[in-house]
């Protein structure tokens, strides 16, 4: 098991998916909404990915795992695992801004 509040890097899915086009304005869009945010709870978090995925969307027509992908790539290391907002709440807002930021630098 990885460790949940430990960065780890990347592996070779979440790498792909840090690649792809769509990564830059999601979390920029995630930083930004997590940034406007009081508190992480299981309500704000679940509303704040449903608010992304929408978002992108209506704007881009992206599907939900092309919004999803880079974010849960840059939080957990990997693609997969529990619901991302799930996640998102236990990490909590600052280990998940931090971690959002440092992936925007290597970008």
């Amino acid at each position: 098991a990885r460790p949940l509040f430990e960065a780890v890097p990347p592996d070779e899915q979440a790498r792909e998916a840090l690649a792809a086009e769509q990564t830059r304005p999601v979390l920029e869009a995630c930083r930004d909404g997590l940034e406007a945010l009081d508190a992480l709870n299981s309500e704000t978090a679940a509303e704040l990915t449903r608010a992304l995925r929408a978002d992108f969307k209506n704007s881009h027509g992206w599907k939900a795992q092309q919004v999803m992908l880079p974010l849960r790539a840059t939080l957990t290391g990997t693609t997969s695992g529990p619901h991302l907002s799930d996640m998102m709440r236990l990490m909590g807002k600052e280990v998940c801004l931090q971690r959002i930021r440092e992936t925007l630098e290597l970008l």
